[in-house]
């Protein structure tokens, strides 16, 4: 839970612990049961909205099913269950009365679906789990900014 907008009260400073307490009160349940509340200040709203992601990232880390098995099996994306899934959805759209328009050159390369080895390679390295943290990730620094 994130409140924003503090500028409003620049003018009136005691108007935002007030209205930060109607927040505190209207999300009690929510915290109550483990949310958090920051404020996104006026001064560097950007941070405050990254630190917020980062600490959601950080304490919710959930590596996707395609990201395990990427990673974790080392599966080409091709080999993965979402490219079976999407294969057979096209399959089924090609088999549609509706879609026979299409080219066979079309549908040969709709089956085919080519991925390059780099992209795999940079997928992997952007969400290879560390063995010694809890981060969710080992992103390069400019991903992280």
């Amino acid at each position: 839970m994130a409140s924003t907008q503090w500028e409003t009260v620049l003018h009136n400073p005691s108007a935002g612990p007030v209205r930060e307490g109607e927040l505190k009160e209207f999300w009690k349940e929510a915290l109550d049961q483990g949310a958090i509340y920051r404020r996104i200040g006026v001064t560097e709203p950007e941070r405050d909205t990254n630190d917020i992601i980062e600490y959601i990232l950080k304490k919710h880390a959930v590596a996707t099913q395609i990201q395990k098995e990427l990673v974790e099996l080392g599966k080409r994306v091709a080999e993965t269950e979402a490219a079976q899934k999407l294969r057979e959805k096209l399959e089924s759209w090609l088999g549609d009365p509706q879609t026979k328009d299409l080219s066979q050159e079309k549908e040969e390369q709709l089956k085919e679906f080519p991925v390059d080895d780099g992209f795999v390679d940079r997928v992997k390295r952007l969400f290879r789990l560390k063995s010694d943290s809890s981060s969710p990730c080992d992103l390069p620094s400019k991903a992280r900014d």
